[in-house]
């Protein structure tokens, strides 16, 4: 059994790494640069932030959850401030803990991340 167990992983080994090999140059994507421009975003995309709801203060999560990903991403940007950059990746993570609390404000779950994290 434990043979068999073995065989298993080792095939399954093989099939991963041998369908993640790469023929060729690998070439970065040029969409996918990062971009640090004078509103002090850098988060991946070279398309800029649009302004933030008027009401982004007290945004629940529930109407964050419904906005486009740049719209989410200028609501953490806009309570954050222009010295943080990572707004894609956190903008992802509020949109995720959203989910368990729908009607918490996203000021409150932004504040409840820890800050280390935030940099």
């Amino acid at each position: 059994m434990r043979r068999i167990v073995g065989l298993l992983v080792a095939a399954t080994a093989t099939v991963a790494v041998a369908g993640c090999s790469v023929q060729g140059t690998p070439h970065a994507d040029p969409r996918a640069t990062v971009v640090d421009d004078a509103s002090g975003y850098s988060g991946g995309s070279s398309e800029a932030l649009p302004p933030p709801p008027a009401d982004y203060k007290t945004m629940t999560c529930t109407t964050y959850r419904a906005q486009p990903d740049p719209v989410q991403q200028s609501v953490v940007h806009a309570i954050l401030g222009p010295d943080k950059k990572n707004y894609i990746l956190i903008s992802t993570l509020v949109d995720i803990m959203c989910l368990r609390q729908p009607n918490a404000a996203v000021v409150d779950v932004l504040s409840s991340i820890r800050p280390d994290f935030i940099r």
